[in-house]
Protein backbone atom coordinates (compact mmCIF):
# COMPACT_ATOMS: atom_id res chain seq x y z
CA UNK A 1 0.00 0.00 0.00
CA UNK A 2 1.59 3.35 -1.11
CA UNK A 3 1.89 6.61 1.69
CA UNK A 4 -0.28 9.39 0.60
CA UNK A 5 1.95 12.34 -0.07
CA UNK A 6 2.38 15.07 2.89
CA UNK A 7 1.41 18.26 0.87
CA UNK A 8 3.13 20.51 3.74
CA UNK A 9 6.52 18.76 1.88
CA UNK A 10 5.39 20.27 -1.86
CA UNK A 11 6.57 23.40 -2.92
CA UNK A 12 4.14 24.63 -6.12
CA UNK A 13 6.26 27.72 -8.29
CA UNK A 14 4.11 29.09 -10.24
CA UNK A 15 5.58 31.19 -13.05
CA UNK A 16 4.27 34.91 -14.25
CA UNK A 17 5.04 37.79 -16.44
CA UNK A 18 2.65 40.42 -16.99
CA UNK A 19 4.67 43.29 -18.38
CA UNK A 20 5.87 41.07 -21.03
CA UNK A 21 9.39 41.25 -22.99
CA UNK A 22 9.37 42.92 -26.66
CA UNK A 23 11.80 40.90 -27.52
CA UNK A 24 9.95 37.25 -28.14
CA UNK A 25 6.72 37.10 -29.83
CA UNK A 26 3.66 36.41 -27.36
CA UNK A 27 -0.22 36.20 -28.52
CA UNK A 28 -1.43 37.77 -24.96
CA UNK A 29 0.28 41.11 -24.83
CA UNK A 30 -2.57 42.83 -23.25
CA UNK A 31 -1.19 43.89 -19.46
CA UNK A 32 -4.44 43.60 -18.10
CA UNK A 33 -5.64 40.00 -19.58
CA UNK A 34 -2.96 38.60 -18.31
CA UNK A 35 -3.27 40.12 -14.49
CA UNK A 36 -7.05 38.40 -15.13
CA UNK A 37 -5.82 35.19 -15.73
CA UNK A 38 -3.08 34.88 -13.71
CA UNK A 39 -5.30 35.96 -10.70
CA UNK A 40 -8.18 33.89 -11.47
CA UNK A 41 -5.90 30.72 -11.29
CA UNK A 42 -3.85 31.98 -8.34
CA UNK A 43 -6.49 32.94 -6.04
CA UNK A 44 -8.21 29.17 -6.89
CA UNK A 45 -5.07 27.95 -5.64
CA UNK A 46 -5.35 29.56 -2.99
CA UNK A 47 -8.67 28.95 -1.88
CA UNK A 48 -9.44 25.71 -3.26
CA UNK A 49 -6.24 23.63 -2.68
CA UNK A 50 -3.86 23.23 0.56
CA UNK A 51 -0.27 23.60 -1.58
CA UNK A 52 2.41 26.08 -0.64
CA UNK A 53 2.58 28.65 -3.40
CA UNK A 54 5.43 30.92 -4.45
CA UNK A 55 4.47 33.06 -7.00
CA UNK A 56 7.48 34.54 -8.78
CA UNK A 57 7.26 37.17 -11.44
CA UNK A 58 9.56 38.70 -13.70
CA UNK A 59 8.37 42.07 -13.94
CA UNK A 60 7.17 45.12 -11.87
CA UNK A 61 3.55 44.48 -11.35
CA UNK A 62 3.14 44.12 -7.41
CA UNK A 63 -0.17 41.75 -7.71
CA UNK A 64 -1.45 44.12 -5.16
CA UNK A 65 -4.58 42.12 -5.80
CA UNK A 66 -3.17 39.13 -3.39
CA UNK A 67 -2.11 41.44 -0.73
CA UNK A 68 -5.23 39.91 1.65
CA UNK A 69 -4.06 36.52 1.59
CA UNK A 70 -0.11 37.49 2.48
CA UNK A 71 -1.73 39.28 5.74
CA UNK A 72 -3.21 36.16 6.19
CA UNK A 73 -0.44 33.96 5.69
CA UNK A 74 0.18 32.99 9.01
CA UNK A 75 -0.44 34.69 12.71
CA UNK A 76 3.37 34.37 13.11
CA UNK A 77 4.56 35.97 9.92
CA UNK A 78 8.41 34.96 10.85
CA UNK A 79 7.16 31.17 10.75
CA UNK A 80 8.13 30.16 7.71
CA UNK A 81 7.44 26.45 7.60
CA UNK A 82 3.39 27.49 7.82
CA UNK A 83 3.66 30.25 5.46
CA UNK A 84 1.79 29.25 2.40
CA UNK A 85 1.98 32.48 0.36
CA UNK A 86 5.39 33.93 -0.87
CA UNK A 87 5.57 36.58 -3.61
CA UNK A 88 8.87 36.60 -5.62
CA UNK A 89 10.04 39.38 -7.77
CA UNK A 90 12.50 40.48 -9.96
CA UNK A 91 13.61 42.46 -13.38
CA UNK A 92 15.26 40.11 -15.83
CA UNK A 93 17.31 43.40 -17.13
CA UNK A 94 18.27 44.23 -13.79
CA UNK A 95 19.89 40.83 -12.61
CA UNK A 96 23.80 40.30 -13.23
CA UNK A 97 23.27 36.60 -13.28
CA UNK A 98 20.89 37.19 -16.38
CA UNK A 99 22.96 38.75 -18.27
CA UNK A 100 23.08 35.67 -20.84
CA UNK A 101 19.52 36.46 -21.67
CA UNK A 102 19.83 39.69 -23.24
CA UNK A 103 19.95 38.49 -26.60
CA UNK A 104 17.64 35.11 -25.83
CA UNK A 105 13.99 35.04 -27.60
CA UNK A 106 12.56 32.03 -26.07
CA UNK A 107 10.98 32.64 -23.31
CA UNK A 108 11.28 29.13 -21.87
CA UNK A 109 14.91 30.36 -21.02
CA UNK A 110 13.57 33.10 -19.23
CA UNK A 111 10.84 30.71 -16.96
CA UNK A 112 14.01 28.57 -16.16
CA UNK A 113 15.95 31.94 -14.48
CA UNK A 114 12.46 32.42 -13.04
CA UNK A 115 12.56 29.12 -11.41
CA UNK A 116 16.29 29.25 -10.50
CA UNK A 117 15.74 32.49 -9.02
CA UNK A 118 12.61 31.73 -6.82
CA UNK A 119 14.38 28.88 -5.66
CA UNK A 120 17.54 30.98 -4.50
CA UNK A 121 15.12 33.33 -2.62
CA UNK A 122 12.07 31.57 -1.40
CA UNK A 123 11.76 30.40 1.97
CA UNK A 124 8.90 28.24 1.66
CA UNK A 125 10.68 25.86 -0.38
CA UNK A 126 13.57 25.21 2.46
CA UNK A 127 10.78 23.73 4.24
CA UNK A 128 9.95 21.31 1.43
CA UNK A 129 11.02 18.51 -0.36
CA UNK A 130 9.22 18.27 -3.88
CA UNK A 131 8.80 20.59 -6.31
CA UNK A 132 6.52 21.48 -8.96
CA UNK A 133 6.75 24.13 -11.66
CA UNK A 134 3.19 25.08 -12.71
CA UNK A 135 2.63 28.55 -15.38
CA UNK A 136 0.77 30.51 -13.39
CA UNK A 137 -2.13 31.21 -16.12
CA UNK A 138 -3.11 27.20 -14.81
CA UNK A 139 -5.23 25.79 -12.29
CA UNK A 140 -5.17 22.24 -11.68
CA UNK A 141 -8.45 21.30 -9.96
CA UNK A 142 -7.66 17.59 -9.57
CA UNK A 143 -4.16 17.68 -8.82
CA UNK A 144 -3.92 17.68 -4.92
CA UNK A 145 -6.15 14.77 -4.21
CA UNK A 146 -4.36 12.78 -7.14
CA UNK A 147 -1.20 13.62 -5.08
CA UNK A 148 -2.87 12.47 -1.81
CA UNK A 149 -3.06 9.30 -2.90
CA UNK A 150 0.44 8.77 -4.01
CA UNK A 151 3.80 9.18 -2.25
CA UNK A 152 5.01 11.73 -4.74
CA UNK A 153 8.42 11.69 -2.62
CA UNK A 154 9.80 8.16 -3.98
CA UNK A 155 9.90 9.91 -7.12
CA UNK A 156 12.84 11.78 -8.94
CA UNK A 157 10.44 14.05 -11.20
CA UNK A 158 7.31 14.69 -12.47
CA UNK A 159 5.84 14.93 -16.08
CA UNK A 160 2.30 15.70 -17.08
CA UNK A 161 0.84 13.33 -19.26
CA UNK A 162 2.07 14.73 -22.36
CA UNK A 163 6.01 15.01 -22.09
CA UNK A 164 6.04 16.82 -25.05
CA UNK A 165 3.93 19.94 -22.92
CA UNK A 166 5.50 21.96 -19.99
CA UNK A 167 3.02 23.47 -18.03
CA UNK A 168 3.57 21.39 -15.36
CA UNK A 169 7.12 19.96 -14.20
CA UNK A 170 7.77 18.43 -11.00
CA UNK A 171 11.40 17.39 -9.42
CA UNK A 172 12.42 15.93 -6.17
CA UNK A 173 14.60 18.78 -4.43
CA UNK A 174 18.06 16.68 -4.61
CA UNK A 175 17.67 16.60 -8.31
CA UNK A 176 16.25 20.44 -8.61
CA UNK A 177 19.62 21.73 -9.90
CA UNK A 178 19.53 18.93 -13.04
CA UNK A 179 16.30 19.41 -14.16
CA UNK A 180 15.81 22.87 -13.30
CA UNK A 181 19.07 24.11 -14.53
CA UNK A 182 18.97 27.69 -15.28
CA UNK A 183 21.00 27.57 -18.77
CA UNK A 184 18.85 25.68 -21.71
CA UNK A 185 20.81 23.25 -22.63
CA UNK A 186 20.08 20.33 -23.84
CA UNK A 187 21.60 16.37 -23.50
CA UNK A 188 23.74 16.92 -25.82
CA UNK A 189 25.39 20.09 -24.02
CA UNK A 190 23.93 22.25 -27.03
CA UNK A 191 21.22 25.90 -26.44
CA UNK A 192 18.04 24.43 -26.56
CA UNK A 193 14.99 27.12 -27.43
CA UNK A 194 12.36 24.59 -27.55
CA UNK A 195 12.26 24.24 -23.68
CA UNK A 196 9.65 21.23 -24.27
CA UNK A 197 12.76 19.39 -25.57
CA UNK A 198 14.95 20.29 -22.50
CA UNK A 199 12.84 19.50 -19.55
CA UNK A 200 11.91 16.21 -21.69
CA UNK A 201 15.11 15.24 -22.00
CA UNK A 202 16.10 16.26 -18.03
CA UNK A 203 13.50 14.03 -16.56
CA UNK A 204 14.30 10.99 -19.04
CA UNK A 205 17.37 10.45 -17.22
CA UNK A 206 15.41 9.11 -14.08
CA UNK A 207 14.28 5.70 -13.26
CA UNK A 208 11.21 7.04 -11.06
CA UNK A 209 9.15 9.80 -12.76
CA UNK A 210 5.76 9.97 -11.67
CA UNK A 211 3.75 10.82 -15.39
CA UNK A 212 0.41 12.28 -14.27
CA UNK A 213 -2.61 11.25 -15.87
CA UNK A 214 -4.65 13.87 -17.99
CA UNK A 215 -6.14 16.64 -15.73
CA UNK A 216 -9.17 18.70 -17.45
CA UNK A 217 -8.68 22.27 -16.49
CA UNK A 218 -11.00 25.08 -17.24
CA UNK A 219 -10.85 26.01 -20.64
CA UNK A 220 -7.96 28.57 -20.67
CA UNK A 221 -6.01 30.84 -23.03
CA UNK A 222 -2.72 30.54 -23.60
CA UNK A 223 0.22 33.41 -23.45
CA UNK A 224 2.36 32.40 -26.02
CA UNK A 225 -0.12 31.23 -29.07
CA UNK A 226 -3.60 31.93 -30.24
CA UNK A 227 -4.76 28.37 -28.54
CA UNK A 228 -6.85 27.31 -25.22
CA UNK A 229 -6.11 24.17 -23.40
CA UNK A 230 -8.55 22.30 -22.08
CA UNK A 231 -6.28 19.95 -19.94
CA UNK A 232 -2.67 19.24 -18.41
Amino acid sequence: MSIASDISNISIILTTCVNVQKKSFLFQTDKQARIDTYLTAIKQWLELTNFKLIIVKNNRYNFTELSNYLDNNNNNNNNNNNKRLEIISFVESDIKEANYLKYDISKGSSELFSIYYAFKHSNIIKHTNFIIKITGRFFIPDLEKYLTSINIHDYDALTQNNTARCEMVGSHIKNFNYIFNMFAIDMYGRYCDYIETVYMQRCAVYDKVLQCPVFPIVPTQRGGVDMIFTNI
